[in-house]
């Protein structure tokens, strides 16, 4: 698929996978991405696949989206429903019924009349700080995460710590990211080399 997607581990029905989408607007600038992650054993979790594109409308995204999923045997699936990923979220949760869904934030809980979900996952800056404190202590302190893709890597590596007035840390994406200190981020020990990072490039299935 042009290069877009990579595949690390074949498919497997025995399996468990998740699988974390984040949405651009497809004008050449900032990429949609699909992770997957096989997370059947909490302790090995490794990364199955990884599809990427710039240039595609939201609109075929969505399904790409699904063809993916159905090809992962329909794995529980998180969407941000910022921005252009609001249109992929409808699309997915109610023209295809996606039943594996993952809802939280606002304008989702108990319903009553007149009341609509809000499908995927609303973040904010708390939230996303939160989910990067998860990463690390998965990725970096317990080590359990396998990431076998280069780009993923150096996507976590443009996180830095950011301390306010208060002394509480939270993590954000650097907006330089020429200008990155490798030692402010939570990622930047991370054990693989870039060799064998190169090497597991050259080997997925694209």
């Amino acid at each position: 698929e042009d290069g877009n997607y990579y595949i690390w581990k074949k498919p497997d029905s025995e399996k468990i996978y998740t699988m974390g989408v984040d949405t651009s607007e497809g004008v050449g600038q900032d990429y949609s991405v699909i992770q997957i992650f096989d997370i059947t054993d909490p302790l090995n979790i490794e990364q199955a696949a990884r599809y990427s594109t710039n240039t595609m409308d939201i609109t075929t995204f969505a399904a790409k989206v699904l063809e993916i999923a159905k090809q992962w045997y329909s794995p529980i699936m998180s969407v941000e429903r910022n921005g252009p990923g609001a249109h992929v979220c409808e699309k997915l949760f109610y023209e295809n019924n996606y039943p594996r869904f993952i809802n939280f934030g606002s304008g989702y809980g108990p319903q009553t009349p007149g009341r609509k979900v809000l499908p995927g996952i609303i973040t904010n800056r708390v939230t996303k700080s939160e989910g990067v404190h998860n990463m690390k202590y998965y990725i970096h302190d317990r080590r359990v995460v396998k990431i076998y893709d280069k780009k993923t890597i150096e996507e976590l590596r443009t996180f830095t710590c950011i301390r306010n007035q208060s002394n509480n840390i939270r993590f954000s994406k650097s907006p330089q990211r020429q200008e990155f200190q490798s030692e402010a981020s939570p990622f930047a020990s991370y054990s693989e080399s870039n060799d064998e990072l190169n090497r597991r490039q050259k080997t997925a299935i694209k």
